[in-house]
């Protein structure tokens, strides 16, 4: 089905862009066979996380090869015979007002996919690895839009004979290894092959108890005010996302490589004179200490200071999720201490406070903290006295989707609008296994963090 009518109205909310792109087709597509046709809930963790996600992959003409509409066409055709498995990504968020929350109605509406191109080469771009809004042009926000889908594709046709993927899709349908493992799946399928790992939808098993058992303290999230009915504001209801792309003016974006050598500096130093610890570990403490340097009031010593983070809850809860569950099966943990120590302590403390909050997360605490927003209704504490979340997108191998065009050059997200989100993502470098952190910081603050994440 064509869309064309709808550019205008979709073209309004996008962001200014130097990235100059032609919109040459926009498809509806729908899943190649039957599918269910019934309401699909939504976990009470799914509902915190109801906000867009935005990703880019880029990819050279490789040995030669230009890139072609076929491959377009490919890409399409595999999303429509994928779709059968996820139906639910096919149909649209609706308010069960009975219910009071949001669900997915499986109406097999469709993703919307947009074949583009561009007169730019992809080396015309800048160092691609780094934070670039103007990377918005290449993803269709749909948001615009009176019944907006839940997810959406745009590959984009460089003169280079490169090409980029853009996908935008709600968090409350994709945890990230979820979305690796659907990217994966629609490359698996583009290149002709069967798909690897059939999803599981069923969040039974994250279902609240009744009544609600709330057994624990869950300073990680925040009530919202009595008078929301839902995690949403009224504008939100219809959508089911909030659209928090919009980029801060008051706020500098900055994204820190680390290399494969640096990064093992950073887990040294989180070890001396302590336990052995990851390097995802190092990183969250190493990144929570920099950040309260950087941040710190004055008069703010004594307050106490949270980092939050996603733990896989997978294997943690009781019965377990199957391992192709596909959804949200993660939850956040943190780890707190007072401002002053997470400034002045060795970084061996604030990987114990990190150690804490990872081994915090047992069956009965995911069970307490669902029970906690079935009757809350809660979000993240993001914002509240500098607490922020850092999403580690490195460990994942979106670097390794190969539709038949080989890895790509870049795999991550685009620059969120929620300036108390920091990321990880990896450096895509073949020969080296570092990453990227990116992050915003009032202007001041930055410079202070830039002297302080280094080592």
């Amino acid at each position: 089905m064509d869309l064309d009518t709808n550019m205008e109205q979709i073209n309004a909310q996008s962001f200014s862009s130097d990235i100059k792109v032609t919109i040459d087709h926009i498809y509806s597509v729908v899943p190649a066979g039957p599918t269910p046709n019934e309401a699909f809930s939504l976990s009470n963790i799914d509902l915190t996380v109801m906000f867009p996600v935005e990703t880019i992959y880029f990819y050279n003409a490789k040995h030669g090869k230009v890139y072609d509409r076929a491959h377009v066409d490919k890409i399409r055709g595999a999303l429509s015979k994928l779709l059968v498995y996820y139906y639910p990504l096919a149909g649209r968020f609706k308010f069960n007002k009975d219910k009071d929350r949001m669900e997915v109605d499986c109406n097999a509406k469709g993703v919307l996919f947009v074949a583009a191109s561009s007169m730019l080469s992809i080396k015309d771009l800048g160092e691609i690895g780094f934070v670039n809004p103007t990377f918005r042009a290449l993803v269709l926000n749909p948001l615009a839009l009176e019944s907006p889908p839940i997810a959406t594709i745009q590959v984009t046709t460089f003169k280079c004979g490169g090409f980029s993927f853009g996908m935008y899709t709600s968090h409350a349908a994709f945890d990230g290894l979820s979305s690796c493992n659907f990217l994966h799946n629609l490359a698996a399928m583009t290149r002709g092959d069967d798909i690897k790992i059939v999803p599981a939808f069923d969040r039974t098993c994250l279902n609240a108890r009744d009544p609600p058992k709330i057994e624990y303290e869950h300073p990680e999230m925040m009530e919202l005010p009595k008078e929301a009915s839902s995690i949403f504001t009224k504008g939100d209801v219809d959508q089911g996302v909030q659209d928090l792309t919009k980029i801060s003016s008051q706020h500098a974006y900055r994204s820190f490589p680390f290399s494969s050598l640096e990064l093992r500096k950073i887990k040294e130093k989180a070890m001396e004179g302590a336990d052995p610890c990851s390097t995802f570990e190092a990183m969250v403490s190493h990144v929570w200490q920099a950040r309260v340097k950087a941040t710190e009031q004055e008069g703010d010593g004594e307050q106490p200071v949270m980092v939050l983070f996603a733990v896989d809850i997978r294997k943690h809860v009781k019965p377990p999720l199957p391992n192709n569950f596909c959804g949200n099966g993660v939850i956040t943990a943190y780890a707190q201490a007072i401002a002053r120590e997470v400034r002045i302590q060795p970084l061996s403390f604030c990987v114990r406070k990190v150690k804490e909050g990872i081994k915090r997360v047992t069956s009965d605490y995911i069970k307490s903290a669902i029970d906690w927003l079935e009757v809350h209704k809660g979000i993240p504490s993001m914002g509240i006295h500098g607490t922020f979340y850092l999403s580690a997108w490195w460990k994942l191998p979106f670097h390794k989707v190969d539709s038949g065009w080989g890895e790509p050059i870049y795999a991550g997200p685009i620059m969120t609008g929620v300036v108390d989100m920091v990321l990880l993502i990896s450096n895509c470098s073949p020969l080296d296994d570092g990453l990227n952190l990116l992050l915003a910081l009032p202007p001041d603050q930055m410079a202070n963090f830039e002297h302080h994440i280094h080592i």
